[in-house]
């Protein structure tokens, strides 16, 4: 069964993007399905020994692929076509590989798991905000969701600490990516994370918690603004 899971994963990776260029998004959404489907199985059956060396796999191939996209958008190249190709590559592995994990979390329902793969997720985001962090803010939105209250209070003191980080830095503005587009300003990004979890949460302990959490974000924009308009 782990050679039919690490065959799974590995046409995930390779062969959805292969040649560097795009991936259909449905085809990705079975794959990711079928993998969780596999592991889930292979965990009830056997334990979460047997689907361990896929989680760690994944896991390394996340801090690989971030620490490669890093360090192609932020090198220049005496071959701009290549560059950009390799660029778009490791983006759409990343997207992949972070979509992947998160649902992998959502769909275990498993605290060993999420206790392993949250931090993978949540130690790529800082401040200034990158292109590629919506696609993990997703995720971590997603697995906040879950009746986990290590989860919950991981993700949504990341979001609120992020949101203090914006605000002091004064960082919010959209910075376009290496491919030319822009895709929203870092505030819009956290902010939709925000209302997703504020409008979603169904423990009404985490609501309230959320909830005061939030307010104590709009004092502090209020007040920040308010020191502007006097400058």
């Amino acid at each position: 069964m782990t050679t039919i899971i690490e065959t799974v994963r590995k046409f995930l990776l390779d062969t959805l993007v292969k040649g560097g260029n795009s991936f259909d998004p449905v085809v990705c959404s079975i794959g990711i399905d079928t993998l969780c489907e596999l592991l889930l199985r292979e965990r009830t059956q056997h334990g979460l020994e047997a689907i361990q060396s896929v989680l760690n796999s994944l896991g390394n191939s996340l801090y690989a692929l971030y620490t490669d996209y890093e360090r192609y958008t932020s090198s220049s190249s005496d071959n701009p076509l290549a560059s950009r190709r390799r660029i778009i590559g490791t983006s759409n592995k990343l997207v992949i590989t972070t979509r992947t994990v998160g649902k992998i979390v959502v769909h275990l329902k498993d605290d060993r798991v999420t206790s392993f793969l949250l931090p993978h997720l949540a130690n790529r985001i800082a401040v200034p905000l990158k292109p590629l962090d919506a696609e993990i803010i997703d995720q971590l939105v997603e697995i906040a969701l879950l009746d986990s209250n290590s989860s919950y209070v991981l993700v949504s003191d990341l979001l609120s600490n992020l949101s203090r980080s914006l605000l002091e830095a004064d960082q919010w503005s959209s910075p376009p990516d290496p491919q030319g587009r822009r895709l929203g300003s870092p505030s819009a990004t956290v902010s939709a994370a925000l209302n997703q979890l504020a409008t979603r949460l169904q423990i009404e302990e985490h609501r309230q918690d959320f909830l005061v959490k939030i307010l104590r974000l709009f004092q502090q924009l209020s007040v920040q603004e308010i020191g502007r308009a006097h400058v």
